[in-house]
C-alpha cells in the first residue's frame, strides 16, 4: 500500500511540475503585443524591470552598494514591483520567494522560523536576525518569537526585502547567525497619497478549511521639502484550515487553525532625524507547547520603536545615533502542569547604538560603531532578570583598483556571564569585466544565550544554565556572478561549521534536564539563482539550492530537505499582469521518533507549492482621473492542493505534523488617491 501511495505521489509531482513549467513557459513565450508601461498593472512601484536588475542594497555593509558587483555578502532582494507581480498576502510569503530560504514551525508555533541554508534547531527564530530599515527587532527571552512580524507587518508599506545568507554578526551582533532579513519600507513619492485595499477569500474545499478570510489594508503618506511621513495598518481574520493529527498521547483529533492578524507601521523623517514604530499582533490556533489535544490559542505581540539622528561632522564622515526599543509579549492559554498556571512571556529591550562611516581617502572607507543593550525579561517560569550586553565593531573596505575590493572587519562582544568574544570577517571581490565577478569570503557569527536558556525553572522537567557560552558559526563562501542588460545569475558554494550549539540534555554531573553547549553541525551547500528579463514585459526568477549537513554525528541531522527549487514568471500585457510560482521541496532525509511512535502522522514527503496571481489595472483601462491607482487582484495559493507535513524537530516524538493548509483563493481591490 505504501509503495502504491509513493508511486501515486511521484505521478502527482510530475504532473504538477509539468503543468507549472507549462504555465511559466507560456508566460515567457507569450507574444509581445502592445503593452502599457511595466508598472501600470502593479500597485504603485516606480521600479521597472530594468531597475530590478540594477538594484542598490544596504544590508550587507550598512551603506548603499550596487547588487551584485559591489556587495560583500551573499545578498538577494525582492522589490515592490516583484511582490505586486507574483502576489503575496504577508511578509512570510514574500520570504518564500528567496533562494535557500524556507519556513519551519512546531506543534506550538507554526511558520515561526526563517530557515536559511537548512539551519533548523528550534522553533524560535534565533538564528536569523530581523531588521526594519536596518534596525534590529529582536527579543531577549528566547531570542526569536517573530511570528507577529512575519504575518502582521503591513505588506503595503514594504518597498523591498533584502536577505543576506551567511554570518552577519560583525555589523549586526547576536542572532545574525545564518542570515539577516531587512524590511525596507516605502517613502512617500507625492505630496500626499492614500491607498486602501480590501480582500475576501478562503479555502476552496470545505474539508480543508473555511471560505471566510477577510483582509484590509490602509496606508497614507505625505512628502514636502522638509518632512516625509508614512503610516499603514493591516488586518486579517479567518476561521482557518483543518488541522488533523495524532498527538504524543495517541489522541487523534481535528480542529480549525484560525488566525487574527493586526499590524501597523509609521515613519517620520526630517533633516537627519528619523522615527519609526511598529506594532504587530498574531492570534492563531496551536496544538500546544506540551504537544497534546485539545488545541489552544497562541498570541504573539511585538512592538518596535526607533529614534535616529544622522549628520556629517565633516564632508567625508557620516555619524549616526539610534535609540531602539523592542517589546515582546506572549500569553498562553495552556496551563503548565508544574505551575498550575498559565504561562506569560515578556521582554523589554532598550538598545543604544552609534555608527560612523568615514571615507578616509578615495580607495579606503571605514565603519566603526558600538552598541549597548539593556535587556529585561520575565515569565512564569523565568524569574525577572535584567542584563547589559555590549559590543564594538569595525569594518574597512579597500579598493586599490576599480575591479578589486577587499573587506576586513571584526566585532568584540561581551554578554553577561559569557567571556569576551570576537567574530571576524574577511573577503575579496574581483570583477573580471562588466559581465563576470567573483567573491570569496570568510565570516563568523554568534548567538548569545537567551534569558530563558539561562534562567528557566520548571522543576525536574527543565532548568536553565547560566554557564552557557555563545553559539558560534564559521562560514566560507565563494560566488561567481554573471550579468548583462537582461539577466543576473550567480552560483555560490558555502561551507559552514557551527559549534557550541545550545540544546536540551542531561547535565552529566547533576543529571538534571538543562540547556547545554553540546551541539555541532557541518554544512556544505550550493546555490544557483537568477533573474531574467528576456523581453521587457516578462520577468523570470530561478532559485535552486542543495545542502548536506552532519549534526551531532547524524547525517542530515537538522531534518531539513536537502534540495529546494523555486521557479517564477510574470508577464504584463496592456493593463493585465499574470504571475506564477512553483516551489519544490524534497523529502526530509531524517525523521525524529520516540520509541513505538514511527509514522503516526505520516512522513515528510516531497511536495510542490504552486501559487498564481492576476492583476488588472482598471484605473488605466478606463482612464479614471480621480484615482492614482486602481487594481483588481486574484491570488491563488497551493493550486496543487498539496498536504505537506513538517518534521517534529522540536520535541522529536511523533515524526511529523501537518504543516500547511489546502488550496485557497483571495480576491482584492486596491484604490489609491
Amino acid at each position: 500500500m505504501k509503495s502504491t501511495n509513493r508511486l501515486q505521489a511521484k505521478r502527482n509531482s510530475s504532473k504538477v511540475l509539468f503543468l507549472t513549467s507549462l504555465l511559466i513557459s507560456t508566460v515567457v513565450s507569450a507574444p509581445v503585443a502592445a503593452y502599457a508601461d511595466e508598472g501600470s498593472a502593479g500597485q504603485g512601484s516606480d521600479l521597472g524591470l530594468e531597475d530590478i536588475l540594477n538594484l542598490k542594497v544596504v544590508t550587507a555593509a550598512k551603506t548603499v552598494e550596487e547588487l551584485p558587483v559591489e556587495t560583500f555578502g551573499i545578498i538577494t532582494a525582492v522589490t515592490r514591483n516583484e511582490i505586486d507581480r507574483m502576489g503575496a498576502r504577508n511578509l512570510a510569503q514574500v520570504l518564500e520567494r528567496f533562494t535557500d530560504v524556507s519556513f519551519a514551525g512546531s506543534e506550538a508555533f507554526r511558520d515561526s522560523v526563517v530557515v536559511i541554508r537548512g539551519d533548523l534547531s528550534t522553533h524560535y527564530n534565533n538564528h536569523v536576525l530581523m531588521l526594519i530599515n536596518g534596525r534590529p527587532i529582536r527579543e531577549s527571552l528566547f531570542g526569536g518569537a517573530d511570528a507577529a512580524i512575519l504575518r502582521s507587518f503591513p505588506l503595503n508599506m514594504v518597498e523591498r526585502v533584502e536577505v543576506v545568507r551567511g554570518p552577519g554578526s560583525v555589523l549586526y551582533g547576536t542572532n545574525a547567525f545564518s542570515g539577516v532579513v531587512n524590511i525596507i519600507t516605502q517613502k512617500p513619492k507625492k505630496d500626499y497619497q492614500v491607498q486602501a485595499d480590501g480582500a475576501y477569500g478562503g479555502y476552496t474545499t470545505a474539508s480543508r478549511g473555511k471560505f471566510d478570510t477577510r483582509k484590509a489594508d490602509l496606508s497614507a503618506g505625505t512628502k514636502n521639502s522638509v518632512v516625509n511621513a508614512n503610516a499603514g495598518v493591516r488586518y486579517l481574520r479567518e476561521s482557518g484550515w483543518n488541522f488533523e493529527a495524532t498527538d504524543e498521547k495517541g489522541v487523534h483529533n481535528s480542529t480549525l487553525f484560525g488566525s487574527t492578524e493586526l499590524g501597523g507601521f509609521a515613519s517620520f523623517e526630517r533633516e537627519g532625524l528619523t522615527a519609526s514604530a511598529f506594532y504587530g499582533q498574531l492570534k492563531e490556533g496551536m496544538l500546544g507547547v506540551t504537544d497534546k489535544w485539545p488545541a489552544e490559542e497562541y498570541v504573539n505581540q511585538r512592538s518596535h520603536f526607533d529614534l535616529g539622528y544622522s549628520f556629517h561632522p565633516v564632508e567625508s564622515l557620516l555619524s549616526s545615533f539610534n535609540v531602539t526599543f523592542n517589546n515582546e509579549y506572549n500569553p498562553f492559554d495552556e496551563e503548565l502542569t508544574i505551575l498550575n498556571t498559565k504561562e506569560k512571556q515578556r521582554s523589554n529591550d532598550l538598545l543604544l547604538e552609534t555608527t560612523h562611516t568615514w571615507h578616509i581617502i578615495d580607495p579606503l572607507s571605514l565603519i566603526v560603531g558600538g552598541v549597548a543593550t539593556w535587556n529585561n525579561y520575565s515569565s512564569r517560569t523565568v524569574n525577572g532578570h535584567h542584563e547589559i550586553p555590549y559590543s564594538f565593531y569595525a569594518q574597512a573596505e579597500y579598493k586599490p583598483i576599480q575591479q578589486l575590493k577587499f573587506v576586513l572587519g571584526a566585532q568584540a562582544n561581551k554578554a553577561p556571564d559569557v567571556i569576551l568574544d570576537f567574530v571576524p570577517r574577511v573577503g575579496a571581490l574581483y570583477n573580471l569585466n562588466k559581465y563576470f565577478g567573483l567573491k570569496a569570503m570568510y565570516g563568523e557569527a554568534f548567538r548569545a544565550p537567551t534569558g530563558g536558556e539561562k534562567f528557566i525553572s520548571q522543576g525536574a522537567i527543565l532548568q536553565g544554565n547560566k554557564d552557557l557560552r555563545s553559539e558560534k558559526i564559521r562560514t566560507a563562501d565563494i560566488q561567481l556572478n554573471h550579468q548583462n542588460d537582461n539577466y543576473q545569475t550567480s552560483l555560490t558554494y558555502f561551507h559552514s561549521r557551527a559549534v557550541y550549539l545550545i540544546g536540551r540534555g542531561r547535565d552529566p554531573i547533576t543529571g538534571i534536564n538543562t540547556y547545554l553547549n553540546s551541539g555541532n553541525r557541518v554544512t556544505d551547500g550550493a546555490e544557483l539563482e537568477g533573474k531574467w528579463v528576456p523581453i521587457r514585459p516578462v520577468l523570470v526568477n530561478l532559485g535552486t539550492s542543495y545542502q548536506y549537513n552532519v549534526q551531532d554525528g547524524v547525517k542530515d541531522g537538522s531534518g531539513f530537505p536537502r534540495w529546494m527549487l523555486k521557479l517564477g514568471g510574470a508577464y504584463t500585457w496592456q493593463t493585465l499582469t499574470i504571475g506564477a510560482n512553483e516551489d519544490f521541496y524534497a523529502a526530509s532525509p531524517h525523521m525524529f521518533y520516540a520509541p513505538g511512535k514511527a509514522e503516526i502522522n505520516g512522513t515528510v514527503a516531497a511536495y510542490h507549492w504552486v501559487t498564481a496571481n492576476i492583476n488588472w489595472d482598471f484605473k488605466s483601462q478606463f482612464n479614471i482621473p480621480m484615482l492614482a491607482s486602481g487594481v483588481l487582484s486574484v491570488y491563488a495559493e497551493n493550486l496543487a492542493d498539496a498536504s505537506p507535513n513538517m518534521v517534529d524537530f522540536n520535541r522529536k516524538q511523533v515524526g511529523a505534523y501537518p504543516a500547511r493548509p489546502g488550496r485557497s483563493v483571495m480576491a482584492q481591490v486596491t484604490l489609491g488617491i
